[in-house]
């Protein structure tokens, strides 16, 4: 399978990895705006380096992965609606849940061949949990909390960027939240929100302040 890579973070530090390690990938393509200064970086043979992601899908690609800003995203998913390229692509989906939404239509009207990463979905132990749950192993399910701590460098230390702007698609909202709604779903089935609050608490401080005093 023919693959194209587009991104300059997550995708090399991420996918890249593993697309090497997979022998039915063959990586064709990796596209970044920032291409010029991270080739010298990538050291791969027999590939093409490519600046505007747009000429991606003039070359014979079987698989485009997406680790790029949610306002990228949406452009290129929306431009490959007319090409119907297998795509694999971040959450979340877009810059808000309205376009979000309409992306999703149409790659459903369409049926082109698509899916959001959430990893952690296909882990072995994920399955195991979801097996217990279902077959009551430990007896029937009555409720369940969610307690959840995020650890993000951006948001501790002030960084502007769009993983911390939630008018791009970023926030902890968007891109944490995402994957616990995603688990509980998997692991409980379709569900309900009856009642939710959220707190905003600075566990870093606790944790100094408990080792230095």
């Amino acid at each position: 399978m023919k693959v194209a890579l587009i991104g300059s973070n997550f995708s090399l530090k991420g996918y890249l990895p593993v697309i090497k390690k997979i022998k039915k990938l063959d990586l064709k393509i990796i596209c970044s705006r920032k291409i010029l200064s991270i080739k010298d970086d990538i050291k791969i043979k027999n590939i093409i380096y490519e600046k505007n992601w747009k000429n991606i899908f003039k070359e014979k690609i079987d698989l485009i992965i997406l680790a790029v800003p949610p306002k990228v995203q949406e452009k290129i998913l929306l431009y490959n609606i007319k090409y119907k390229k297998k795509i694999f692509f971040e959450k979340p989906i877009s810059s808000n849940v309205n376009k979000s939404e309409k992306i999703f239509n149409l790659l459903k009207k369409n049926r082109i061949r698509s899916e959001i990463n959430l990893t952690y979905l296909n882990h072995e132990l994920f399955h195991k949990v979801k097996s217990i749950i279902q077959n009551n192993s430990l007896g029937p399910l009555i409720n369940y909390d969610i307690r959840w701590s995020v650890v993000s460098y951006d948001f501790y230390n002030k960084v502007k960027s769009w993983k911390t702007d939630e008018s791009k698609g970023g926030g902890i909202k968007n891109i944490f939240m995402t994957h616990i709604l995603s688990y509980c779903r998997f692991l409980f089935g379709k569900y309900e929100i009856q009642r939710f609050k959220i707190k905003k608490k600075n566990f870093l401080k606790k944790i100094l302040k408990a080792i230095f005093h």
